[in-house]
């Protein structure tokens, strides 16, 4: 029996966009994963977060953005971490709720390129394969000799040579902010969430 192919793909999603989904998306049609599991953190550890939309807002925002596609699972596994979150203790615990599948972890490039300075970075590769994918052209050349460094300490990565939408959840804060448009940015049910909610408007 084959075993099950699982990808996480965890962020701060404040607010998730459409470059997650369709990063996440070209990741699926690569690998042919039986569910990603989007896991929106509690407290990033790598991040200041003053202006953090509430767990909730933010979990149901994830769920509004992936609804119609059915490889997705939105998981809570973090938001009700009482503390700091760490991917690490997320893929152990998920490692031992499946215990037969085969984890993915689907990250940006910058998260990429930063790995090794991850909790416990070491124990995850021997659990994970890692996943990213170049923002620009020149930058496959930079990812190709960090996934050297990786392999030297026996990591799996695979580098998607695919040109992702550069969008950033700062960027959009800021144009909610200004009263600019949403559109083409994010799902159009989140950015009504987002109206009805008024998140990100008085920071």
């Amino acid at each position: 029996m084959m075993k099950k192919k699982i990808a996480i793909f965890g962020g701060t999603f404040n607010p998730i966009h459409l470059g997650h989904v369709r990063l996440a998306m070209a990741f699926q049609e690569r690998f042919q994963f039986d569910k990603i599991l989007l896991i929106p953190t509690k407290i990033p550890p790598h991040k200041q977060a003053p202006d953090l939309a509430p767990d909730k807002h933010r979990y149901h925002m994830c769920r509004l953005a992936v609804k119609d596609a059915p490889c997705f699972e939105v998981s809570d596994i973090e938001l009700k971490r009482k503390t700091k979150s760490y991917t690490y203790d997320t893929l152990a615990e998920l490692k031992s709720l499946y215990e037969d599948a085969e984890f993915f972890l689907i990250m940006g490039s910058d998260m990429f390129l930063t790995f090794l300075q991850w909790y416990r970075a070491d124990e995850m590769l021997s659990m994970a394969t890692l996943l990213t994918a170049a923002r620009e052209p020149g930058e496959m050349e930079i990812l190709a000799q960090y996934q050297k460094k990786l392999e030297q300490k026996g990591g799996k990565s695979f580098i998607l040579d695919v040109a992702p939408m550069v969008i950033s959840s700062t960027e959009i804060r800021g144009r909610v902010k200004a009263g600019k448009t949403l559109t083409g940015y994010l799902d159009e049910e989140v950015i009504r969430y987002i109206g009805e909610h008024k998140l990100y408007a008085d920071e």
